[in-house]
């Protein structure tokens, strides 16, 4: 960022800028190291959109001169348009007044007739500049001007000749032609045409009909006067003009850097919002991929743990009784439980490919305990009222499978309870696991198996409840049915 003349300039490199039209003018996003504006180019090697760049103090484009000139022009004929309605009124009032003061004297009929040819003008030079100019392009605004004022001034001539000598106070009417141009934004040299042609016109008019003005003794006077005036007026006009064509070259820079800035801002938005998506989509990636590795951890537990378990107590049991039992039936049962182990790690393959139906929870239960019954007093009991969700049922039959897991590990008992009951009262599913081990020590800290077994249950809004002693441990999974959980 720099100054100059007062005025901070900046420039933002192109980042995603797109054409804009400012007072019918395109531009782009973007400005050459001159710091002229440029259409927008593809940055060189090693450029970094959005990056902030000083710029060079730039000059007004041609874009932006015509794009004035239009606007001085449309200006000029407004002012002019009013000037004319000025210049009417004025006339019309000193055609009341000329026929009050003037009543029944000499000079009232040429009064009367000029001031009549004044009014014509005015409302001729209002239409034009009203009506015509604003559906036809067919002449500049202050060029019609012009000419509008030299032929008021000549008609003003041939009115205060007919008035009286240069003593005549309308003669003082010739100071106000060079100030007429000041508000009226022109070129210098329409202004100084203006300014000059007024005057020289009224003058040849009056001089050129009455010749003996010029032998007037005190003439310097008015020539001295009038060119103060016209050199004031003319100062004064240009000096508006360049204020105007600053101020409007100025809000067209604002405008530009307010494109740029808005190009800017709408693109550091489009890039939050990318960043944003790419967050959140990265978030529920991670959220994924965290509840699939919580997922398979629980079904490689449940699944192979479990059976890998059962192996190693069949291969211990099969060392201790090798000597007193026949190996055929040891052998025959190790096959079976080797089966279980083959098939459930294909399930487990195939349900992380595609979910497959699975049967019921009571055929689910006792091909789960078939394998105990030769080492324990087995009862099961599953209530036939009971109907499960298939998210349900993986819930109460993971439920057992660990419960019934810890009992192997861990029990040395005898006998094992499974029940599974519907309570139609709480509408809620209480499924139990019971056996009359040695119990262990029930402490917040848990192994895998029972943290595994309270997450699945507080997935479904339920609970686990443990309770452990000398006669034994019972563990019941209790939770709502899907349709009260959701009500």
């Amino acid at each position: 960022m720099r100054r100059n003349g007062g005025l901070t300039r900046h420039r933002l490199t192109r980042h995603h800028g797109a054409p804009r039209r400012i007072s019918g003018v395109v531009t782009k996003v973007g400005s050459r190291g001159d710091g002229r504006t440029r259409h927008e180019q593809d940055p060189g090697p090693g450029a970094e959109p959005g990056s902030v760049e000083p710029a060079e103090p730039s000059a007004a484009v041609p874009d932006d001169e015509e794009a004035f000139q239009r606007s001085v022009r449309e200006a000029a004929r407004r002012r002019l348009e009013g000037a004319s309605l000025l210049c009417l009124l004025a006339f019309v009032i000193g055609w009341i007044v000329g026929r009050i003061v003037l009543r029944g004297h000499a000079l009232e009929g040429e009064g009367r007739f000029y001031l009549a040819v004044l009014g014509g003008l005015a409302v001729i030079s209002w239409v034009a500049f009203r009506y015509v100019l604003t559906r036809w392009r067919i002449v500049d605004p202050v060029a019609l001007g012009f000419f509008a004022q030299n032929a008021v001034a000549m008609v003003a001539a041939l009115h205060v000749g007919a008035m009286g000598s240069l003593e005549s106070p309308f003669f003082f009417t010739i100071y106000t032609l060079p100030s007429l141009q000041i508000g009226i934004p022109m070129r210098l040299r329409w202004r100084l045409a203006y300014a000059v042609s007024g005057s020289l016109t009224w003058a040849g008019v009056i001089f050129g009909l009455h010749p003996e003005y010029l032998d007037y003794p005190m003439l310097h006077a008015p020539v001295v006067c009038l060119l103060g005036i016209t050199a004031a007026s003319v100062t004064l006009g240009h000096m508006s003009y360049n204020q105007v064509r600053e101020t409007f070259m100025l809000g067209r820079q604002l405008a530009r850097k307010q494109l740029e800035l808005e190009s800017y801002t709408s693109a550091l938005e489009k890039e939050v919002d990318q960043r944003s998506e790419a967050m959140a989509s990265l978030s529920r990636q991670l959220a994924h991929t965290s509840v699939n590795r919580q997922g398979l951890a629980r079904a490689l537990h449940d699944d192979l743990g479990q059976l890998i378990v059962a192996v190693r107590m069949e291969l211990d049991l099969l060392e201790r009784t090798a000597s007193r039992v026949r190996k055929g039936q040891q052998l025959e049962h190790m096959g079976a439980v080797l089966q279980t182990l083959d098939g459930s790690v294909r399930r487990f393959i195939e349900r992380l490919r595609s979910p497959a139906p699975v049967g019921s929870l009571r055929e689910e239960v006792e091909t789960l305990v078939e394998p105990l019954r030769h080492r324990y007093e087995v009862a099961t009991s599953i209530d036939d009222a009971l109907s499960l969700t298939e998210s349900e049922q993986e819930l109460v039959y993971r439920f057992l499978q660990e419960a019934i897991t810890n009992v192997v590990k861990h029990a040395d008992a005898e006998s094992v309870e499974v029940v599974v009951t519907y309570d139609t009262e709480k509408e809620s599913v209480s499924a139990r696991v019971a056996d009359d081990g040695m119990g262990f020590a029930n402490t917040a800290k848990s192994g895998w198996g029972l943290r595994g077994m309270r997450e699945r249950a507080a997935a479904a809004s339920g609970a686990i409840d443990v309770t452990t002693g000398d006669e034994g441990t019972r563990v019941r999974l209790t939770f709502p049915r899907r349709d009260r959980a959701s009500a």
